[in-house]
């Protein structure tokens, strides 16, 4: 079904600008005035139209009249648009080897958790066990000289 049509019945009209809509039946009526502009809508066959994609996206949503505030009119039915032509098919290619599956390698399992533990610092030493060292005495020797470059 054409989603919109043009028509009417004003006395005395002469010029009618209807363009950049996505109308995509046209009356007569229309082309017979002396001047009319229908250039940017989907009319098959016209100059200066909308790409055919433009077109069937648009055409293609359903439309709300209550935004729109449209209603249905009467026209009489015209002869519908000859059909687009349907793309080339492309050969069809014979679909690729399915690959073999690969068997499923399951992560080694995780070496058994040890119950837990807890942890403790060694003792510190006994007090037998501390030796305390000699004080050092000596005296304080300067760094020896380089050695000579030759």
């Amino acid at each position: 079904m054409d989603r919109y049509i043009i028509a009417w019945s004003m006395w005395n009209l002469q010029k009618f600008n209807y363009n950049h809509n996505f109308f995509n039946v046209e009356s007569p009526m229309c082309m017979d005035l002396e001047e009319f502009d229908d250039g940017k809508n989907c009319f098959h066959g016209r100059p200066v139209q909308r790409s055919r994609l433009q077109c069937k996206m648009f055409l293609s949503k359903p439309l709300d009249c209550s935004v729109f505030k449209c209603r249905e009119v009467f026209a009489p039915k015209l002869n519908p648009p000859p059909p687009l032509p349907s793309p080339t098919p492309k050969p069809a290619l014979p679909p690729p080897p399915s690959p073999t599956p690969k068997p499923a390698l399951s992560p080694p399992p995780s070496p058994p958790v040890p119950p837990c533990q807890q942890l403790q610092s060694p003792p510190p030493p006994s007090p037998t066990d501390y030796v305390p060292l000699p004080p050092i005495y000596g005296k304080n020797y300067t760094s020896p000289p380089p050695p000579p470059l030759y």
